[in-house]
Formats: C-alpha cells, structure tokens, sequence
C-alpha cells in the first residue's frame, strides 16, 4: 500500500516507512546500550557517571516500542498464543481468518484510542514546554508524538488485515501466505 504524505506530496510504500522507523528503533536500542555502558564505565573507572542517563532511556523506550510497532505486526512478529489460531487454520481456515479479523479490530480499537488520547497531550505538551526532570531537560512532546505516530501506523496496518483476513474468511481470496504482505 502507498501512503500520500501531505507536506512532501510523494506517495510512499507503507513498509518503507515502517521500515524507517524500525531502523530508528534499532538506532534508539544501540544508543541505549552505549550510554549504559558509558555510565557504568563512567561511574565506577572516573567516579563521575553520565548524566541524564535515566531520562534518555525512559525517552528512547517510547521510540523503540512505537516506531516498530507498526514494522513488528507487519512481520507476524509479536508474541502470542498461537494454539487454538494453528488449529483453527488446519481444521477451518474461514474460522480461523475470522478470528483474526476480531482480533486485529480489538487491536484497531485499542490502538486507535491511546493515539487519539495522545495527540492533544503532545500538543498541550509543546504548548506548554514540558521538560522531563532530572539532570537533563529534554522534551516531552516528540515522544508523545511518536506515540501518536506509530498509533497511527499500526493502525492503517491493522486496516490492511483485517479486510484481508475478511476477505479470506468469506472466500474471497484463498491466497493465505499474503497475509505476511508488503
């Protein structure tokens, strides 16, 4: 599926995007570790650890979590329990894909509330200058933000399955590897 951005006006595959923010999100898991590393090698060699430190990986968990939300779910990738699914899928596929669908909407729901709950605290949040505290003043409203944005990413994801999934559990396509898609 293409998405058109509104401020650049190009049309982008939606796994690129998600593509993007897993990097992000893998970025964000790498600087977590230097920055750990470098506080205890900071605190206990030279009695002086890094500041903030604290602050950066609570931060940079928002960014982890919901920039590869979105990438996760497109992969099949996120735990669960798969048993009574596999066996629906063996014993009656159209079963098992309506499951899924219900499934994927309760997600949708779910979802699409704590997105819709965090946009205006993002924006109240940069209204009104909001800092993390402790050592290091960083910005709150980016990673609200991101909570929004990747709110909003799995979503359009989750749309993209469920019409497949109701597709397939009403017969209307018996291709069941695409749901592994794009």
């Amino acid at each position: 599926m293409t998405l058109k951005i509104p401020l650049i006006g190009k049309k982008i595959r939606l796994s690129t995007i998600e593509d993007v923010f897993t990097i992000i999100a893998s970025a964000s898991i790498l600087f977590i570790m230097l920055i750990s590393v470098s506080n205890v090698i900071g605190r206990y060699l030279f009695n002086f650890p890094v500041p903030g430190t604290v602050e950066i990986a609570t931060m940079l968990l928002v960014l982890i979590i919901f920039l590869s939300i979105s990438g996760v779910q497109r992969s099949d990738g996120h735990i669960g329990m798969d048993t009574l699914l596999e066996l629906a899928k063996r014993k009656k596929p159209s079963c098992y894909h309506a499951l899924q669908a219900f499934h994927f909407f309760i997600s949708f729901l779910i979802l699409g509330f704590i997105g819709y709950y965090f946009f205006p605290s993002a924006l109240e949040s940069k209204k009104m200058h909001e800092w993390t505290e402790g050592p290091l003043f960083i910005p709150m409203w980016p990673f609200k933000l991101c909570i929004v944005i990747g709110c909003a990413l799995i979503c359009v994801r989750l749309i993209l399955q469920i019409s497949r999934h109701v597709k397939a559990a009403v017969g209307s396509t018996t291709d069941h590897d695409r749901y592994k898609e794009e």
